[in-house]
């Protein structure tokens, strides 16, 4: 009876080593298909091309310039090619941004994730207020820095845009 009290208790260890390794190797594959995804070369010059290029667009929204600001974003088109950005959006996005001109403003953090999909968060100081004061002077928004042929441009984070590109960068 001991005998086949071990040989079971031999057979339940060995089953549950080879299950935990056949779930190693699983996640492991998992784990690598993601990093293959994800993978993009960058250097500290391209960390450096997307912080100029937003710098320069809030430098032009800080001087209400909103002209300068539009010239520089771009539109993704069939998530492929740069163009212009469409006459329509960039209406909507004028409105938006002539909305919102602010005292200050502030790169909160970028994150690069694919060539298409790229993030930078920006904050807008909109007015001065009492440190009491629990009513909000602060608006957030979103750019999307895209790399097109070693060249970064800055393209528009909404839902029309993202239709062709949308972010898998998780907020």
């Amino acid at each position: 009876m001991r005998k086949l009290s071990f040989f079971l208790i031999l057979c339940a260890v060995l089953l549950a080593v080879s299950s935990c390794k056949k779930k190693q190797t699983a996640l492991e594959k998992v784990d690598q298909e993601l990093l293959d995804e994800v993978k993009m070369d960058l250097s500290g010059n391209d960390t450096t091309a997307v912080y100029d290029l937003t710098n320069q667009f809030l430098d032009h929204l800080k001087n209400s310039d909103l002209d300068g600001a539009m010239a520089m974003i771009h539109y993704l088109k069939d998530g492929i090619e740069i163009t212009s950005l469409p006459e329509e959006l960039e209406k909507q996005h004028r409105m938006v941004l002539g909305n919102y001109l602010g005292l200050t403003y502030a790169i909160d953090g970028v994150r690069f994730l694919k060539e298409t999909d790229c993030q930078v968060r920006y904050t807008v100081t909109l007015f001065e207020k009492a440190e009491d004061d629990p009513i909000s002077n602060k608006v957030s928004f979103f750019i999307k820095p895209v790399r097109r042929d070693g060249q970064w441009y800055l393209t528009l984070a909404d839902s029309q845009s993202d239709s062709t590109h949308g972010s898998e960068i998780k907020n």
